[in-house]
């Protein structure tokens, strides 16, 4: 019989907590318009930043941007910041997987740096080099031109 009850108080708590969680977070996002978040300290609907065209829990919280902007951690950027990528679709700003390079000219990951290019030592980017005497780029890491 006790282990019937224990059953039956953790489906309760399990319940609420699972209520809770979804009433919860239905009535944030559901009570406020688009670009606007609830806040609940003052019980009402406040306005996103600007640059963002939804939020959560704050006005610089940014979850989605307006049109021509691009998400990064949280915050919208006219333009991603360095070697990310900018996703028009998503309105997001990306990176290049470790196995690729950031082409800044062409806002692209590529498998090799073009012709005239080598990889950055600073970063996971392709960088114009300088050529050697024989037309070549000096980083042993770079193509080399024919």
């Amino acid at each position: 019989m006790r282990s019937k009850n224990i059953f039956v108080f953790h489906m309760i708590i399990f319940s609420l907590l699972i209520y809770g969680v979804i009433y919860l977070t239905m009535d944030e996002a559901s009570m406020c318009p688009d670009g606007m978040f609830y806040n609940k300290g003052y019980k009402e609907c406040h306005y996103c930043h600007p640059s963002c065209s939804a939020c959560f829990r704050t006005a610089n919280l940014c979850i989605n941007c307006a049109e021509g902007s691009f998400l990064y951690r949280g915050k919208c950027y006219a333009k991603c910041p360095d070697n990310l990528i900018e996703n028009n679709k998503l309105r997001r700003c990306l990176r290049c997987p470790e196995d690729l390079y950031f082409m800044e000219e062409t806002n692209e990951c590529l498998k090799m740096c073009p012709l005239g290019y080598q990889v950055s030592n600073i970063s996971n980017s392709c960088e114009k080099c300088d050529h050697n005497s024989n037309g070549a780029c000096k980083d042993a890491n770079s193509h080399t031109e024919l």
